[in-house]
């Protein structure tokens, strides 16, 4: 492992404490009966609260442009939301279409991407549900 790798583990949870907050998700696994039905929880998957870093506020621009219509101006946006947890909160690596409960703001995210960190984290890309 890299010393970059060895720092971060020894530090993560500082981390986790003054940006994360604590229990402030709820992780529901979901599962589809066929792929035309809407999901629904799966049973056989825990229900769990964890911590992790939420990170909301994607960068965005205006993009003024002009066409046959007229003038217009569409916002731009770089990024969805996402959330950073570590990866032994998790008995299984969460799946594409679960869902995460933002606690604090009472809001629902689908998870649209799960990417490997090589230190020991997660990235959740989210999508509100």
């Amino acid at each position: 492992m890299s010393r970059f790798g060895q720092l971060w583990r020894a530090n993560y949870r500082k981390l986790e404490a003054a940006f994360g907050e604590e229990l402030g998700f709820r992780y529901l696994p979901m599962r589809r009966v066929d792929q035309n039905a809407k999901p629904t929880e799966d049973p056989n998957r825990d229900q769990f609260d964890f911590s992790g870093i939420f990170d909301a506020e994607p960068a965005t621009s205006q993009f003024d442009g002009r066409g046959r219509a007229g003038n217009w101006s569409e916002p731009i946006v770089s990024a969805p939301p996402q959330l950073d947890v570590a990866m032994c909160v998790f008995p299984e690596k969460p799946r594409i279409g679960d869902r995460v409960v933002y606690q604090a703001m009472d809001e629902t995210y689908e998870i649209s991407e799960v990417r490997e960190s090589e230190l020991g984290r997660l990235i959740l890309r989210l999508n509100k549900a």
